[in-house]
Parts: structure tokens; sequence; C-alpha cells
């Protein structure tokens, strides 16, 4: 009967090669899910990085400053505003790459790209963004032009009469 102790042998070895896949798969999930954390938080704590500068009280004035534009702002300053603002947005461009790759889920995008529009509110924001927009991606470019407020336009003729 050895056919018999060799069917059952396999069945044992088929059944443990099962077992094994289904502890790998299960692995494998729980690594992705710490991978996907771990890389939120990292995109969090750039964030806080990115806005400790603000707590500086010139830097602060300066930022206030920009929002009127760069333009009133001395060489330093536009230097320091347009580093500032570059940087944030390439963190948010890095935020939505991994949030269309699947790395971070669309809560979490809108978390840290909900700020995008705020930030676009104003005069300097949008000069400072129409400007450095070619150094980001199309497709980053079109998300920010969506998130962008637009101002209202002015009353035509009909409007005044």
């Amino acid at each position: 009967n050895w056919t018999a102790i060799n069917a059952v042998a396999q069945i044992v070895a088929a059944v443990g090669v099962i077992g094994t896949l289904f502890y790998l798969a299960l692995q494998v999930r729980q690594n992705t899910r710490s991978l996907r954390r771990a890389a939120y938080q990292e995109l969090l704590n750039h964030v806080a990085q990115i806005n400790l500068v603000a707590m500086d009280r010139d830097v602060a004035q300066m930022m206030v400053h920009a929002r009127s534009g760069a333009a009133g702002l001395d060489e330093v300053d536009q230097l320091r505003w347009g580093s500032w603002f570059f940087s944030l947005f390439r963190h948010y461009q890095n935020a939505y790459d991994q949030y269309r790759a699947g790395v971070i889920t669309h809560a979490q995008w809108e978390v840290i790209g909900g700020r995008i529009g705020g930030l676009l509110s104003n005069r300097g924001g949008r000069e400072s963004w129409e400007a450095m927009a070619p150094a980001f991606s199309p497709a980053f470019r079109q998300v920010v032009e969506q998130r962008c407020p637009r101002p209202a336009p002015a009353p035509g003729p009909a409007a005044r009469d």
C-alpha cells in the first residue's frame, strides 16, 4: 500500500503548500499596510516641517506680504518665498503621485492636498503658482487648476445697466 501512503503524503504536502501561500499572502498584506501607513506619516511629517518655517516671525511676516504678490518683496524675501512655495508644491505633487500609485488613500490625499486652494486664493499664491507650474507634471497641474479659486468675472455691459 505504498500507493496509498504516497497519495496521503501528497495531500499533506499540498495542504502544507496552500497553508504556506495563505501565510505569505497575509504577511504581504500586513507589510503593505505598514508601508502605506509609514508613507502617509512621512508626508504628514514633511508638512509639519514646512509649516514650522512659518513659526519664525520674520518668515511669517514675509509670507503675509507675499500674499499681495512677490513684487512687493525685496530680492531676499522673493527668494525665500519662492523656495518655500516651490518646496511645498513639490511636496503636494509627491503626495498626489503616491495617491495615484495607490500608496495613500483618497481621504489621505484630501487631508494633504486640501490646502492647495487656500494657498492659491490670493494674488501672491496665484502668481507664484503660474510662474512655477511648468516645473510640475501635467496631471498635477490639472489637479491644482481644478482646486484653484478663480476670481469673479467683471460685470459685463448688461449687468451695469
